[in-house]
């Protein structure tokens, strides 16, 4: 099967995701866009001592293409620079995996 490239609003995906997915997703990108939105510093520390407020972001936005390449065999476009604006990085990603999970089919009933 060719991986899906998310270039385009819309697709016809091959992967069942389970329908409160989608919305979790949301409700999780929406917290974390309020947290990101409010970051004044990018180069603060974090709770972990190794991990800045850039660097949190950086990880989210990064390793979700590998996780969906490997796992869904769906390839995300790029987002923007982390390093250059994380807050539309975030925005970006979390917009293109929502669009994933609402539109797959769902699974069928047994």
């Amino acid at each position: 099967m060719a991986p899906i490239q998310l270039v385009a609003a819309t697709w016809e995906p091959n992967i069942p995701v389970p329908s409160e997915l989608g919305a979790r997703h949301q409700q999780f990108a929406e917290s974390f866009a309020v947290i990101v939105d409010g970051v004044e510093d990018w180069d603060a520390q974090t709770p972990v001592a190794e991990w800045n407020a850039r660097g949190v972001v950086a990880h989210l936005v990064g390793w979700l293409p590998g996780v969906l390449a490997a796992y869904a065999d769906v390839v995300l476009k790029d987002a923007p620079d982390v390093r250059v604006d994380p807050a539309a990085a975030w925005d970006a990603r979390a917009a293109d995996v929502q669009r994933i999970l609402m539109t797959q089919r769902r699974p069928s009933a047994p």
